[in-house]
């Protein structure tokens, strides 16, 4: 039986931060996963009127002292759903996050759908075990490994930004295999990386068959 493809594209683990008090981006990406019910009743807002919501939005807002959120806007926008657009930063806004930066923060973060990201094929993976939510809670998780990955490429390449894709199987066991990358940035160092750091994962679940997952890991320069 051909596996289960499961693409997981809503949240990056990764986020573009600048100003004196940069927030980790593994912190900032566990805060924004803790809200995906929220930001999936966005998406399905925003599906009633555009079916295939295919592309990248990224949102910029800065996190206060308190911990809470403000300007929610969107910086780059290749998705065409204002509807999606209007949800996601009127949620942003209102958000009271665990951070607790020195002075306000300024972050960029890429919120990414992908074509194959489709109800049946996120039906099919939940039927054998494994969640799109749980699949992004253990690439969190792994935050700092795929930050050390980033750190590394960008001593050779300072302005390193883009997406690369790692498509990897997820056994019954939890074990990764498989790992290999679908969408690159021409970076071997960076890429191989990736797959080395995905390839040495075990999942806490445990589907009742192999199964495909499609994570896009976007990286963007400071």
């Amino acid at each position: 039986m051909r596996p289960a493809l499961l693409c997981v594209a809503l949240v990056a683990p990764t986020a573009a931060l600048a100003g004196p008090d940069a927030l980790d981006p593994a912190a900032v990406a566990g805060e924004v996963g803790k809200h995906s019910r929220e930001i999936n009743a966005c998406v399905d807002g925003a599906m009633k009127k555009t079916p295939k919501l295919v592309g990248e939005l990224e949102v910029e807002f800065v996190v206060l002292p308190s911990g809470a959120v403000e300007g929610a806007h969107a910086t780059r926008d290749s998705l065409g759903s204002p509807e999606f657009t209007a949800c996601l930063t009127a949620l942003i806004n209102r958000w009271k996050t665990g951070l607790r930066p020195g002075a306000p923060a300024r972050v960029a973060f890429p919120f990414v759908f992908s074509a194959a990201d489709s109800a049946a094929a996120q039906a099919q993976g939940e039927q054998r075990g494994l969640s799109p939510e749980q699949v992004k809670q253990h690439v969190q998780a792994h935050g700092n490994e795929i930050r050390a990955c980033f750190e590394a490429a960008r001593r050779s390449q300072s302005k390193l930004a883009g997406k690369v894709t790692v498509s990897f199987t997820v056994g019954t066991d939890g074990r990764v295999s498989n790992a290999r990358t679908r969408e690159a940035l021409g970076m071997p160092d960076l890429e191989g990386c990736l797959v080395r750091a995905v390839s040495a994962w075990k999942l806490d679940a445990h589907p009742s068959s192999p199964i495909d997952v499609s994570y896009p890991f976007t990286f963007q320069a400071d």
